[in-house]
């Protein structure tokens, strides 16, 4: 394994856990929590291949888990630019589909209490 194959690979893990941290409290906020965040290495073959996997989770369940691989046959499989820029917008993106879900459910739930009071008033 060379130098600058392990140099890529830490800096493009420290860059994920930054912006894991950078992210935190808009996750928190949304319900999704970090629970695991790696670099997997696969040696099978000839060909080397590492990934960031990063696994978010919502209390207990699963809510989503990512995976980009970071070293490729010899080479970085993308810039740093690259990877930062596909792993902000996939935290932007949950952020966004969990903002999304709550005010979805917020609105069902002024619905069915809506309907409900009404139905009481009918028939109470």
């Amino acid at each position: 394994m060379t130098q600058a194959r392990l140099d890529f690979e830490k800096e493009i893990l420290n860059l994920t856990l930054a912006l894991l941290d950078k992210y935190k409290d808009d996750l928190t906020r949304v319900g999704i929590n970090r629970r695991r965040t790696e670099l997997n290495r696969n040696r099978g073959g000839t060909n080397y291949l590492s990934e960031i996997e990063i696994q978010l989770w919502d209390e207990n369940d699963l809510a989503s888990v990512e995976e980009y691989f970071v070293w490729e046959e010899d080479k970085p499989s993308a810039t740093k630019e690259e990877l930062k820029e596909w792993i902000e917008d996939f935290l932007k993106d949950v952020i966004e589909e969990r903002k999304s879900m709550k005010s979805k459910r917020s609105k069902l739930s002024t619905f069915f209490s809506t309907l409900v009071r009404g139905i009481g008033r009918r028939f109470g």
